[in-house]
């Protein structure tokens, strides 16, 4: 086929695909956060393993339950207060099918849903400044975002999934009321929660429940508001 006059033509073969393209960012996003990760650690004492003693990362990877953070009560007056001042204006959990899991939260091994309460924590803690007082002493945004990234480090690569990309979405929305849009922890927290979502909506959306459905929609559209 001859090109039309003024156009230039092209090798449609050198374009790279939508999947390669969110792996490649999701890749530099990984990388961008292991660095990171490694330059904090690095100033702070390194605890060796030895005989009869594990290191902090590996214990918290094994054994982490909510009662780590802070006790049950305090996280359950966390959670009420986001989901009765918060939600409303950033709905991207199912109220009935969350809080049914958090009953089960103290023998639950489902460690996507206990990262996913730490992050609405270190939502509300960053949102409710005021309302947060009595419990601010047990939950920051800091503490929060240092457990979901000392485990997400520790598990290594995992699938998009949709209760990932809403983890990510509540400790990037906590992360700017913390150090602001202009961290690059923030920015690459987002780029790469946004990049998540919209494989969802693509390619996974017409599979998912219709719960699950409305959620990943709610969701990209919270992320593509939260570019302007």
């Amino acid at each position: 086929m001859v090109p039309r006059a003024g156009i230039a033509s092209f090798d449609r073969s050198t374009l790279i695909s939508d999947e390669s393209l969110i792996l490649l960012v999701l890749s530099y996003v990984e990388a961008q956060r292991q660095h990171e990760l490694t330059g904090d650690l690095s100033s702070r004492p390194v605890e060796t393993a030895s005989p009869g003693k594990v290191n902090r990362i590996s214990t918290i990877t094994l054994q982490f339950k909510l009662d780590d953070l802070a006790p049950s009560g305090t996280i359950r007056q966390a959670v009420d207060d986001w989901f009765e001042f918060v939600h409303p204006a950033a709905p991207v959990v199912h109220r009935a099918t969350f809080l049914q899991q958090l009953e089960l939260s103290s023998v639950s091994e489902d460690l996507d849903f206990l990262l996913l309460v730490v992050s609405v924590c270190s939502a509300t803690v960053s949102t409710l400044r005021r309302r947060c007082v009595p419990y601010a002493s047990f939950i920051s945004v800091e503490k929060c975002y240092h457990v979901i990234s000392t485990l997400t480090q520790a598990r290594g690569p995992l699938p998009i999934s949709l209760i990932r990309c809403q983890t990510k979405y509540n400790m990037a929305c906590s992360l700017v009321q913390q150090r602001g849009m202009d961290n690059q922890t923030t920015q690459l927290l987002f780029t790469e929660v946004t990049t998540m979502v919209s494989h969802l909506l693509h390619y996974e959306v017409e599979s998912a429940s219709i719960i699950d459905h409305e959620l990943i929609k709610r969701l990209y559209w919270l992320c593509f508001a939260g570019q302007w």
